[in-house]
C-alpha cells in the first residue's frame, strides 16, 4: 500500500504496466548488496532495468534476494546473463571492492560500475521517480514488493517499512541507464 502522499501510486504503476518486453536498446543489472548474512540482516537488492528504443524507463525484474554473499553474487551472475545485460551497478559505500569481488569470484567476466551513493535513498530515487510521474517508465509484469517500495516514497521521504534494498538497486540500474 502507497501512503497518503506517495509519488508514485499504485495506481500509476498499473497504468504503466505492460506484459510484453519492448524493444530494448540496453540492459543494466542494479544491485544493493547487503554486507551481513544474519536473520535481521537487510537483502540484496537485485533489480533489472532496461532503456527501449523511445527513450523509457523498463523495469524488468527484481531478482532480490535475502542470502549470504556468494549465492547473491551467484543471482546476479545468473541475472546479467539471462537479459544480456551490459553491466552490473552497484553500490560501494557498503563493502566497498568487496562486493566486486564476490560478483567476480563467481563470474570475471561481468563488467562491473562501482558508485558511490553521497546522498540519501530518498534523495538518489527522486529523479527516476520522476520517469514514473511523467510516464516515461513501463514495468513490465509485476514485482509487489519492489513496487510497493516504489509506492512507499514521499516528498518527504521513505514512508516504508525497512530499508527500500529493491528500490535502491532499481535506482541504480536507472541511474546509469537515464
Amino acid at each position: 500500500e502507497e501512503t497518503r502522499d506517495s509519488i508514485v501510486s499504485h495506481k500509476l504503476l498499473d497504468k504503466l504496466r505492460r506484459s510484453a518486453i519492448p524493444d530494448l536498446e540496453r540492459v543494466v543489472v542494479g544491485v544493493d548488496p547487503a554486507t551481513t548474512n544474519r536473520r535481521s540482516s537487510d537483502l540484496t537488492g537485485i533489480v533489472v532495468c532496461g532503456k527501449d528504443r523511445d527513450g523509457n524507463l523498463c523495469v524488468l525484474e527484481d531478482r532480490s534476494v535475502k542470502a549470504g554473499p556468494e549465492a547473491w553474487a551467484q543471482r546476479v551472475v545468473e541475472t546479467f546473463h539471462r537479459w544480456g545485460a551490459s553491466k552490473v551497478v552497484v553500490e560501494s559505500n557498503q563493502g566497498g571492492a568487496m562486493v566486486s569481488s564476490v560478483i567476480h569470484n563467481a563470474d570475471d567476466t561481468i563488467p562491473i560500475k562501482r558508485i558511490h551513493q553521497r546522498y540519501s535513498k530518498s534523495a538518489r530515487a527522486a529523479p527516476i521517480l520522476n520517469f514514473f510521474e511523467r510516464e516515461e517508465a513501463k514495468v513490465i509484469g509485476r514485482w509487489p514488493h519492489l513496487e510497493r517500495e516504489i509506492c512507499a516514497f514521499t516528498p518527504n521521504g521513505y514512508a516504508g517499512d525497512g530499508s527500500p534494498d529493491r528500490a535502491d538497486a532499481m535506482v541504480n540500474a536507472a541511474s546509469d541507464l537515464m
